[in-house]
């Protein structure tokens, strides 16, 4: 009948996906317990007659020692969850069930939970990430209220004023400018949710062709030139040529807005726009300003989806991160340096 009950235990322990400690009082190794299939970090031989401290943490261990002793006493089945770093193999996540073996005796059937407690923590992340997307999300759509509320109403009410008899013609010169000035701006709002729209649903071309970069480069400078703020100069260095193989309307797009948000926060000192060669096979784009700069805590976050650090500027948010996505579909990447009363630099890299 023994024989016959031995057998029945190897056969159930074999079916097992898990493996089984026996423990007594001391916390002492008095049996281990698995398949064929499953591997432990430490041999039979090696646990037997030894205490589960060799293998667990203090912590873990008191918590064992605490369902052992309350299993002998009451006879009630208990369930512990811990995790146990191995060191260089990583910390694995266990779920162990306490029930009497003997009078002296608790068997613990272990199970590995890792994929679990892997996609739990895979579950909170995604969860976190759209709780966070939604918020982003809902503060884009009251910022890009506003801001495409502000041009409309500055362009319907100065197109009153143009058609009223009560202002001269020099009056209308002044109304004709700031409806171009805010017709400009909504189209410029209404062209970054259109971009951005486009590269998230993967369908913004790329048109690579052979181009002479540094002659763009001074175009695009003088082109920002009477945009700049009074008192502050805009300097093109770069060298006379220097052809690469690229998108001239996206890096046109990139450079453009590195310009034009260093024209916005910079109200005194210079830009300057410039081009180096980095070893044989990429050039650095960067336009450097002595503007307001950015804080250490917002920095990180310049190139994220509608993320506006300064929020008393114009802007929808969405400039940075369209050149970051603009960038990578160039084969090439942007960095961000800035300090807080300093100034800012933005840099593009691209292959050549």
């Amino acid at each position: 009948m023994e024989y016959i009950q031995n057998e029945m235990v190897k056969k159930i322990i074999r079916a097992l996906p898990e493996f089984i400690f026996v423990f007594n009082e001391d916390f002492i190794f008095t049996d281990v317990m698995k398949s064929e299939q499953v591997v432990l970090f430490h041999t039979r031989d090696q646990l037997i007659g030894k205490s589960g401290r060799i293998i667990y943490s203090p912590e873990v261990s008191e918590m064992f020692i605490k369902n052992i002793k309350g299993c002998l006493r009451d006879g009630q089945l208990r369930m512990l969850e811990y995790s146990v770093d191995f060191g260089e193999k990583g910390v694995f996540h266990y779920e162990a069930r306490f029930t009497p073996w003997d009078s002296e005796n608790v068997l613990v059937l272990i199970q590995d939970i890792c994929r679990r407690v892997e996609r739990e923590k895979e579950l909170l992340e995604a969860r976190m990430k759209a709780e966070e997307s939604d918020r982003l999300k809902s503060e884009f759509l009251a910022n890009i209220s506003h801001e495409i509320r502000s041009p409309l109403n500055a362009i319907v009410g100065f197109s009153e004023y143009m058609v009223s008899p009560d202002y001269d013609e020099e009056d209308r010169k002044e109304f004709a400018k700031v409806i171009q000035k805010n017709s400009e701006h909504l189209l410029d709002l209404i062209n970054d949710i259109l971009d951005l729209s486009r590269i998230e649903a993967g369908k913004t071309e790329v048109v690579f062709e052979e181009m002479e970069l540094c002659s763009l480069l001074r175009h695009l400078g003088r082109s920002m030139v009477p945009k700049l703020n009074t008192g502050v100069q805009l300097k093109v260095d770069c060298p006379q040529t220097k052809y690469i193989v690229s998108d001239v309307k996206r890096l046109t797009q990139i450079v453009l807005n590195f310009l034009s948000n260093a024209v916005k926060f910079t109200e005194q000192g210079e830009i300057i726009l410039g081009m180096q060669e980095v070893g044989e096979d990429h050039i650095r784009i960067y336009v450097k300003d002595t503007g307001c700069g950015i804080s250490a805590a917002d920095l990180p976050k310049v190139f994220d989806r509608f993320e506006k650090v300064k929020s008393s500027k114009q802007g929808t948010g969405l400039g940075l991160c369209i050149c970051k996505n603009l960038a990578e579909l160039l084969g090439g990447e942007v960095i961000a340096r800035s300090a807080l009363g300093v100034g800012s630099e933005f840099v593009l890299i691209l292959p050549v």
